[in-house]
């Protein structure tokens, strides 16, 4: 498969799948935590390396992490009312993170480069490279 539409080498996605898994009632612990922290982080990312880029690109980022991230909190905390955070919530979370830590490690997507930990990814997502490869947007 071609690394341009691996949708599981980006973190944000294997949490919108536990967001999935919560929604369906399928786990009980709740993905709060990891979608707080990943929209933290990706506030930073927007300015510091996003906000560079074209209209088109920072839009796409936007809508991307609306539907990945944004609804996800919405139906968290003002549909189910649920703000709480507790301890076993932020156990999975480094769980699942270490999980997709090994599964970039199998899949040579990390490397060590000068005592440096070097995770190979592109700026694009796959949800972007497939809009592009499709021509909706250019």
């Amino acid at each position: 498969m071609n690394n341009r539409y691996r949708f599981d080498y980006v973190f944000s996605y294997w949490i919108f799948c536990w967001f999935i898994f919560y929604f369906y009632k399928l786990t009980s612990f709740s993905p709060l935590f990891a979608l707080i922290i990943s929209m933290i982080e990706n506030i930073f990312l927007y300015y510091i390396r996003i906000s560079k880029h074209d209209f088109i690109y920072r839009m796409e980022f936007i809508i991307v992490n609306f539907f990945l991230k944004i609804l996800p909190l919405y139906y968290i905390i003002a549909i189910q009312c649920n703000t709480k955070i507790k301890i076993n919530d932020i156990l999975a979370t480094i769980i699942l993170f270490l999980i997709y830590l090994l599964w970039i490690i199998i899949n040579k997507q990390i490397y060590i480069r000068n005592n440096k930990l070097i995770i190979d990814t592109q700026s694009a997502t796959p949800i972007y490279n497939i809009l592009k490869d499709l021509r909706i947007i250019q």
